[in-house]
């Protein structure tokens, strides 16, 4: 099949229905056409220096990346994993075609194939080919790494070790280069490079105009490195945050970059009118900022110090947005400062060349104060929430005040500075700790698990233990371990409060609302409110009597991976989660707010908000050491 008729083949493709999109096809064109006839008149060039390209060494590498996040399991086990390939996997197909110098037409058959070996390498020896020009295709699949960072436990294990299929391609000049990187980008520019050569210019020119063009269409206006030069060993080529942001873009998809290629093929620029449903779906991962997820990172082998490179490279995503779904063109200096809404809590602000993403400024009048706990002198920022007429003043930080049965995680004083102290229900309300309930919980919970005959008798001593404490919590007066005039949220506070953000916004994100601009990396919130929810985690300080250990009992209900043991307890979950203790009555909360309701049944419960996104009211036990707020009476 000639040069030619491929691209007739890959239009007609093109006009395939967008759900067709992601479907596999290797099918793809080098240069744009309109009709069967060989394109006369092009850069015409003398194949000089072949003599140097006779039984010569190519090696090369192809990279692959592919990054997504999806919601896996349901209810209380729901959680984000995160799929990503880093590397074609073994035995990709490495193919070299030959481009006529005349007239730029790609040979039917490859005059040289081989397949990679482990993270896409590849090397052919004794290639003799008759022009100097040629394209490097590589097909397979690629190899997957499947993690679930923001669970506490990773649950997801690939059935096949691989994902999707791809095939990347690279057009090369062998007299100048014998070591071929092939990726995405090179890819993107590969069909440009041909049809520039072809228009008279040099092939050299066509290669270093077509990266430009590339980066053009994807709203990037900098000069930067070649394309060439993408290697995981030059992470700090100022290419390889394009590299990372142009993987995720395309999630991995051959057809999806092939159709761009073909669009930048033909003026340079980047129509991309059927991809932005694409770009649409990627609202979950935006909100997660999954480039700059440490995790991912570390896929690539960065770390905290090369935190710049992913914060470009979201950069350079963000601005994409601005510029295709959203069709505001580049960000030119004379848009400098132009602002475009982007949903009701942020905006599109053309900034030095770019569309940046920014909260609004005036969405909702946040209102801070300052107050001081008298007991102990420390002063804590507040935030105050106007809603239906009523104005509530809370703690914008979580409480840090001193008592028993309360902790800093993992005993580190340091904690309780960044995330306030850890209170169980009998410090947050001020009880005395009810050794009763805590035994009749430990005897019910073993004698079921132990199949004891008289296991029903000890049922119903935890359930008269049970109602005895919940008779005593709807007895406090809510104040518990609050300074004077102060409280321990209620349901009705938190409806408010949830209230107050869906008036903005009906469909709000609610734990992207609350959390902190600093949460974790890259699981940032939006901090709407000012209510600057930080990841506390958990102290679990239960005491375990003696009676109840038994060979298997705490291998299955204490496993260690994942947990810091400390003092023999074990405190979790410092900088994935948070459940805020609440002042709920009867056993039971019902949180009612304009949009959503939230409901538990429970002894202790709590407002839980973790790195999946998601809000819960949760039922933790009393022995458990939560974060506390305060709401002004």
């Amino acid at each position: 099949m000639n040069y030619v008729k491929m691209c007739r083949k890959f239009v007609c493709n093109m006009a395939m229905p967008f759900a067709m999109m992601f479907a596999a096809f290797t099918a793809s064109a080098l240069v744009g056409c309109s009709d069967d006839k060989p394109v006369a008149g092009g850069a015409s060039e003398e194949p000089s220096g072949l003599a140097s390209l006779e039984n010569i060494t190519v090696a090369g590498r192809a990279l692959n990346l592919s990054v997504s996040a999806q919601l896996m399991g349901k209810g209380e086990n729901e959680h984000m994993t995160v799929f990503s390939g880093t590397a074609y996997a073994e035995d990709a197909q490495v193919k070299f075609f030959s481009i006529d110098t005349a007239t730029f037409e790609m040979s039917e058959e490859p005059f040289a194939q081989v397949k990679s070996g482990k993270e896409g390498n590849f090397e052919v020896k004794g290639i003799s080919p008759e022009s100097p020009y040629a394209v490097v295709e590589v097909s397979g699949k690629i190899a997957v790494d499947a993690k679930n960072p923001y669970a506490r436990k990773s649950s997801f294990d690939s059935p096949d070790n691989s994902l999707g299929w791809t095939t990347y391609r690279n057009v090369v000049d062998l007299r100048e280069t014998k070591d071929v990187k092939v990726n995405i980008l090179t890819t993107l520019a590969a069909s440009r490079t041909v049809g520039l050569a072809k228009s008279g210019i040099t092939f050299a020119e066509a290669k270093v105009q077509a990266e430009k063009d590339v980066l053009l269409a994807l709203g990037i206006r900098d000069s930067l490195a070649a394309f060439d030069e993408v290697s995981y060993s030059q992470k700090s080529s100022s290419i390889f945050p394009v590299f990372i942001m142009a993987s995720y873009l395309f999630s991995g998809s051959s057809d999806a970059v092939d159709l761009a290629a073909a669009d930048i093929a033909e003026n340079g620029t980047w129509k991309a009118l059927t991809y932005e449903r694409n770009l649409d779906a990627k609202g979950t991962e935006r909100d997660f900022h999954l480039l700059r997820e440490m995790d991912f990172l570390a896929l690539l082998g960065l770390g905290l110090g090369d935190i710049r490179v992913a914060e470009l490279a979201e950069k350079y995503f963000f601005n994409v947005i601005g510029v295709i779904p959203m069709r505001k063109g580049l960000c030119t200096d004379d848009r400098e400062g132009e602002k475009n809404d982007f949903g009701s809590f942020n905006e599109f602000v053309c900034e030095s060349g770019y569309w940046e993403l920014h909260e609004k400024e005036s969405v909702y009048q946040k209102k801070f104060g300052t107050m001081t706990d008298e007991r102990d002198g420390k002063t804590y920022k507040t935030f105050t929430v106007e809603y239906d007429g009523e104005s509530r003043t809370w703690l914008a930080e979580n409480l840090n005040y001193t008592v028993d049965n309360s902790w800093c995680y993992n005993d580190d004083q340091a904690n309780c500075e960044k995330y306030g102290r850890l209170y169980s229900t009998w410090a947050a309300f001020d009880i005395p700790r009810d050794t009763q309930y805590i035994a009749a919980s430990w005897a019910n919970d073993s004698a079921w698990y132990f199949e004891v005959e008289d296991a029903e008798d000890y049922a119903n001593a935890y359930d008269t233990a049970y109602d005895h404490l919940v008779d005593v919590l709807d007895s406090v007066d809510g104040q518990g371990v609050c300074p004077e005039g102060w409280r321990i949220p209620t349901p009705d506070d938190w409806g408010h409060l949830l209230s107050a953000i869906y008036e903005v916004d009906k469909n709000a994100n609610i734990p992207a609302a609350l959390k902190s601009k600093t949460w974790t990396m890259g699981m940032d919130g939006l901090d709407v409110v000012g209510f600057n929810m930080l990841p506390s985690g958990f102290a679990d300080r239960r005491i375990i009597p003696d009676w109840s250990i038994a060979d298997g009992y705490l291998e299955e209900f204490f496993p260690e991976d994942g947990f810091t043991r400390t003092n023999g307890f074990m405190d979790y979950d410092l900088g994935n989660s948070a459940c805020y203790l609440l002042y709920g009555k009867n056993g039971e909360t019902v949180i009612r707010s304009t949009n959503a309701v939230f409901q538990v049944g429970g002894l202790v419960p709590c407002i839980d908000v973790s790195n999946d996104g998601k809000m819960r009211v949760l039922q933790t036990e009393p022995e458990y050491g939560n974060p506390v707020r305060c709401v002004k009476n």
